[in-house]
């Protein structure tokens, strides 16, 4: 894959904190999904869906924001992909 921007050491931490909350968030739900103190319409199913919106829309503002600063097509978002190793955004065709 070739590199197509390099992105800040700020960005990366910043993506990589918001993966971290998606990840926990969605591990938490189906940690959860049977315990009876957790039902779908109590407080804490109401607080993590919340914070699972705030965060997925943290994401993908993120990530317009790093598209549009770096000179990338929008229209090929779903195919830019990250390297959290390298900070490179590198883009891959649909398979």
């Amino acid at each position: 894959m070739n590199a197509l921007a390099k992105i800040s050491k700020e960005e990366n931490e910043k993506m990589i904190d918001i993966i971290e909350d998606i990840n926990a968030l969605k591990v938490l739900t189906k940690t959860l999904a049977d315990n009876e103190v957790y039902e779908k319409n109590s407080e804490m199913y109401e607080k993590i869906k919340n914070d699972l919106k705030v965060s997925m829309s943290e994401y993908r503002n993120t990530w317009r924001n790093i598209i549009e600063k770096y000179g990338l097509d929008p229209e090929k978002g779903d195919n830019y992909v990250l390297n959290f190793d390298d900070r490179s955004v590198c883009y891959i065709e649909n398979q």
